[in-house]
């Protein structure tokens, strides 16, 4: 697991976002770790103090699970990113978090974004 992370390109500004998110996502999916990124797999939420003991059991299972590979996820996402990006994600407390801000910083997907675009479009000029 650690020599895969040698293999990742540093997220390092908008740059490089699409080889990075590309090469995160298959590395999380190699891992099985994917799912808690893209919000598939949840934290589940305690049971109620009166439920029976078979879905406490399971509740905890459930809460190991997610804990690990949400841990594998947070771990290949710091990894593997610059001092600049990471301070954007400081304050987030899950893999998912990380990602959804990372994605909304760095995906050109927003009317403003394609805006912006547009005008580099209609200004640039044949070389």
């Amino acid at each position: 697991m650690e020599s895969d992370l040698v293999k990742i390109t540093n997220l390092k500004n908008i740059e490089n976002w699409g080889i990075w998110k590309f090469q995160m996502r298959v590395m999380l999916t190699s891992h099985e770790a994917f799912d808690v990124v893209n919000g598939t797999l949840s934290k589940p939420t305690p049971p109620d103090d009166d439920a029976s003991q078979a879905v406490k059991t399971k509740n905890n299972t459930d809460l190991k699970e997610f804990t690990k590979k949400d841990g594998i996820a947070q771990k290949y996402i710091v990894t593997t990113m610059e001092r600049q990006p990471m301070t954007h994600i400081l304050s987030c407390e899950t893999a998912k978090a990380m990602w959804d801000k990372l994605f909304a910083i760095y995906e050109n997907k927003t009317d403003i974004s394609v805006h912006v675009l547009q005008q580099k479009w209609f200004s640039s000029k044949k070389v």
